[in-house]
């Protein structure tokens, strides 16, 4: 059980910090943490995460003790290769957990085998006899662009979109970058006590917008019929 921060490697003092942060300061249960998320490296008593704390806060990332060897397996980026091609859906976080090392090294090694997480495109779901179909149309499509080269400007294009309280907010781009020491706990509301939302149709055909349209709130077969005559 490591004892000093001059026994520990930087990996160590990097996750050690973390998990304590983690766990808003309170070593005691960071070393609990510590030990469920890395049960495979030796335990750290709850006096090493607030030495680490001190030190880090005191003297910042330069450390004058000479760190240890790593303990990171050399056969570590295939371990990570393997967890990765099993599944592709994989955190790095979960990959640093299972193989015991910090999720920063299993960013290198996958950035180092030019692999990027690339994410998913929401798409319509399809039946299966739909994609006989699309094939069909766009064979049909292009043979009347070939007979007649301004088509799809003859193309009455359409869509339908509902708004609501709620809008589009992606949580992943939205930060609020203030100092280290003044964390303002920022909040934005994504629920609402008293909700609404209203669809609303337009369409293009050549270079002319058509609408927008409000649709009524409660749109039907029939209904969408009657407002297309």
């Amino acid at each position: 059980m490591p004892s000093t921060i001059d026994s520990l490697s930087a990996h160590e003092v990097a996750d050690i910090h973390y998990i304590y942060g983690f766990c808003d300061g309170n070593a005691r249960a960071a070393s609990r943490e510590y030990h469920q998320r890395l049960p495979t490296r030796p335990a750290v008593d709850y006096r090493v995460f607030l030495a680490v704390h001190r030190e880090l806060s005191e003297n910042g990332l330069h450390r004058p003790h000479r760190e240890r060897a790593s303990t990171v397996p050399v056969d570590v980026d295939e371990q990570v290769l393997r967890l990765v091609y099993q599944d592709p859906t994989i955190s790095t976080r979960r990959i640093a957990l299972q193989l015991g090392i910090n999720h920063v090294q299993v960013w290198k090694i996958l950035k180092k085998e030019c692999l990027y997480p690339f994410h998913f495109r929401r798409v319509q779901n399809l039946h299966e006899p739909d994609y006989a179909g699309r094939s069909v149309f766009c064979s049909w499509l292009l043979r009347q662009r070939r007979l007649v080269p301004n088509f799809c400007d003859r193309i009455l294009w359409t869509d339908e979109a509902n708004f609501n309280r709620t809008g589009i907010t992606n949580f992943r781009n939205l930060h609020l970058w203030m100092p280290e020491e003044k964390n303002p706990l920022a909040v934005r509301p994504a629920s609402f006590q008293i909700e609404f939302s209203i669809n609303v149709w337009a369409g293009m055909i050549s270079d002319y917008l058509i609408g927008p349209f409000i649709l009524p709130s409660r749109l039907t077969g029939p209904a969408y019929l009657t407002f297309l005559q």
